[in-house]
């Protein structure tokens, strides 16, 4: 390790049993940094960012420490062995420092940081990748502003913080601040976070990287190897593989299903807009920590006891992993991975888990459900854990060909009817349906999940080209996770180009409600009289019959360079808003 003197300004290597008493810096890295090339340059002085090197050496000073580590200067870059080894020690010198300096230029000196609109609280400094286990890892930290005076001063701490906790440098109220900034509870700043960081779910430390960002693609997934505990070589040039090669080294290291259940509570729009940005949706792995930014709080207690009966590891087949599966129907291969909550399925009250929806390819492979969400919560009710079987199989990469769905009603692990949609065989067919849903984006909502998949999407339309004789379209939309509704629309095609629609119905819904998952009971539970969204809409019905918020319109005949379509057309009643 390489530390800097904080009297001579020199750096002195030391080896891993000698290393002295050392306080060591935090930081946002500008535009004019020293870097270890530049210490032995009489005009480093001149650089910007040697102002914040006197700073840290002065305040060491105070402190009675005669070393300090900076990563932009005690760190030769130009040598890729050096980096290497760096970053991957990087967390374990956090953690054995005495004292963490954390500077934030962005923070003006004598400011309230509990101000709701505070500097503090905006600061850059919270939303870098490296930062993260900077914040987790020291013992000790202290916040300075951009004059490197103390930010919870004498005055502030007597104002906001009486409440004392286990820590010492960190009040009660400064971490119930902290949870607000970086949406970390308070729980993991009040333990010794390294003994205790391998009783912490991975998919929950990737939630809290969710929304930081880091210079290069990179850096994303090295950020995070001291958090996650794992060691791999650094190759820069690898873009978003990088993460993928983390989670893999997870999954070798503590067999933490908790790394599958990416993608929880997300959107399709949301999966969608990230997949045209060049990312993977849908796949065996995240494509990066985004996807964990819903990350459920109560799938970590679970994740901690985990006893798998083999090893995982990726191979040329996709992740060869040892599960807990429910088998919806075998016929049509649906069948449910558990990756929390059979170890309490023999109590036999009903209970959370989390699972991931798959389909069966052969006998051993296995793919996420195309169109449904990554992974889902459901409630185990009693005796479901005799069907539970735990079994060696392969999840790989989804199919790229194109498949169409046909539907079929099953009694699930729960008190629901749940409706599943199963693959048909590819035929050439062009007859298909468009739903026009502008109307509803125009009015804030957005497309919360669709089913069947294999649609082409638009800013003011679905298509689907249906190829099974029998179908059923499920569209969930919801705005601000209040307003809820979801569009069934039921239908065959009784020629090459005709489609009959024998049902049409748009109904209120819970927002956890997934298209494929739709229970047409769960979503009346409240009186059609206090329906916001109204009941079903048949064509022997009233034409005139409209929902309290929006309505369906079919508008057959619509126009279509491949084929002949039908069109149904999401009404929104504006005038109905509240």
């Amino acid at each position: 390790m390489r530390l800097l003197n904080v009297h001579t300004r020199q750096l002195k290597d030391f080896t891993a049993t000698k290393i002295p008493r050392y306080a060591i810096l935090s930081h946002t890295w500008g535009g004019d940094e020293v870097l270890f090339q530049d210490l032995t340059n009489s005009e480093h002085k001149k650089k910007n960012g040697y102002a914040k090197i006197e700073g840290c050496c002065q305040q060491a000073i105070i402190d009675g420490f005669d070393f300090v580590w900076i990563d932009t200067c005690c760190i030769d870059k130009s040598s890729s062995a050096e980096l290497s080894e760096s970053i991957n020690s990087m967390y374990a010198w956090y953690e054995k420092a005495v004292v963490c300096y954390i500077y934030l230029v962005d923070v003006p000196s004598a400011q309230d940081p509990y101000e709701i609109d505070s500097a503090f609280r905006k600061s850059r400094w919270f939303t870098r990748g490296w930062t993260l286990q900077e914040l987790l890892a020291p013992s000790k930290i202290v916040f300075f502003g951009q004059e490197w005076d103390i930010i919870f001063n004498d005055s502030v701490m007597a104002e906001h913080e009486e409440r004392k906790s286990r820590r010492a440098d960190l009040p009660r109220q400064r971490m119930v601040l902290l949870e607000q900034i970086t949406g970390i509870g308070t729980k993991y700043f009040e333990i010794e976070f390294g003994e205790a960081s391998a009783q912490i779910a991975s998919g929950c430390k990737f939630s809290w990287a969710a929304m930081r960002e880091t210079t290069r693609p990179e850096d994303a997934a090295y950020c995070l190897l001291g958090l996650l505990q794992v060691n791999m070589p650094l190759l820069y040039g690898e873009g978003s593989k990088a993460f993928q090669r983390l989670q893999e080294e997870v999954l070798k290291k503590n067999q933490d299903l908790s790394i599958l259940a990416w993608g929880f509570d997300m959107t399709w729009r949301e999966t969608s807009l990230r997949k045209n940005m060049g990312l993977r949706s849908y796949g065996i792995l995240a494509p990066s920590s985004y996807y964990f930014k819903n990350f459920p709080v109560s799938l970590s207690k679970f994740t901690n006891h985990l006893k798998l009966a083999t090893h995982s590891m990726m191979t040329n087949l996709g992740l060869n992993i040892n599960l807990p599966l429910i088998c919806i129907n075998s016929s049509q291969g649906i069948y449910l991975a558990l990756i929390s909550g059979w170890t309490v399925a023999r109590l036999g009250n009903k209970h959370e888990a989390f699972v991931l929806p798959l389909l069966k390819r052969e006998d051993q492979l296995f793919e996420r459900l195309p169109g449904s969400p990554p992974v889902i919560s459901v409630t185990l009710t009693k005796g479901s854990n005799r069907r539970i079987k735990w079994k060696s199989i392969y999840l790989m990469e989804p199919k790229s060909s194109p498949m169409t769905w046909k539907p079929r009603k099953f009694n699930l692990i729960n008190d629901l009817d749940f409706l599943f949609f199963h693959p048909s065989q590819y035929t050439s067919e062009h007859s298909g349906f468009q739903l026009y849903h502008n109307q509803m984006i125009t009015a804030g909502f957005s497309v919360r999940s669709v089913f069947p998949p294999g649609f082409n999407d638009s800013a003011s339309h679905l298509t689907w080209e249906f190829l099974s004789r029998n179908f059923e379209i499920i569209l969930v939309l919801s705005r601000n996770n209040t307003d809820c509704c979801v569009i069934c629309v039921k239908g065959r095609t009784t020629s090459r180009d005709r489609i009959r629609i024998s049902k049409m119905s748009i109904s209120r819904c819970q927002p956890s409600l997934s298209a494929w998952q739709w229970p047409h009971h769960l979503a009346m539970t409240v009186g059609s009289t206090d329906l916001k969204w109204g009941s079903t809409v048949r064509f022997d019905s009233d034409p005139e019959k409209k929902a309290e918020y929006a309505s369906l319109e079919l508008n057959t005949g619509v126009a279509s360079w491949h084929g002949n379509f039908v069109g149904i057309v999401i009404n929104h009643h504006g005038g109905a808003d509240r």
